[in-house]
């Protein structure tokens, strides 16, 4: 996996860029339901970082819900929640007077 490229003095922490990137590329599709992260050891290579600073960006995207993670497996793309529009809901009565029910 690529990653973004940030200059040297982004305004972003180096923990926010690793879940800005990674939140682009489960958005774009890259990433799809299932699919294994790479390890803490593989993105602190690929980042020049600490574990410690990858730790809390896998933290926050596990927070977010994006991603999960299963032991001795490693981290993995959640699938996109699904969000219902709750404005709708409407009770049996509610719907039987919008539909001009005489009871």
């Amino acid at each position: 996996m690529k990653t973004m490229e940030y200059p040297e003095n982004s305004y972003l922490t180096k923990h926010r860029q690793i879940v800005e990137a990674l939140t682009a590329e489960i958005q774009k599709g890259r990433l799809k339901p299932y699919d294994r992260l790479p390890s803490e050891k593989e993105l602190c290579s690929q980042w020049q970082t600490s574990r410690s600073t990858v730790r809390k960006a896998m933290d926050q995207l596990t927070d977010r819900g994006k991603i999960f993670r299963v032991p001795g497996k490693g981290s993995l793309v959640s699938f996109p929640k699904i969000l219902h529009q709750t404005s709708q809901i409407l009770s049996f009565t509610e719907k039987m007077v919008t539909a001009q029910v005489v009871f």
